[in-house]
C-alpha cells in the first residue's frame, strides 16, 4: 500500500524494521503495469511542459 501511494523505499524499510532497503525494494517494490503506465504518463506531461518533473 505504501508503495502505491508513492512512499520512497527508504522510509517503508524504516518503517518496516528492515536492516537493508534492498530487501524492501526485493519484497514490495515489484512494478506493476499500472505502474509502468502511470510513470510514462507522467514523463509525457513532463515533457510537454505540463508539468515541472518535481
Amino acid at each position: 500500500m505504501l508503495v502505491q501511494m508513492g512512499v520512497s523505499p527508504i522510509e517503508i524499510a524504516k518503517r518496516l524494521g528492515h536492516g537493508k532497503v534492498t530487501t524492501t525494494i526485493e519484497t514490495y517494490c515489484h512494478q506493476s503495469r499500472d505502474a509502468q503506465e502511470k510513470i510514462a504518463d507522467r514523463l509525457g506531461k513532463v515533457d510537454r511542459g505540463e508539468e515541472d518533473g518535481v
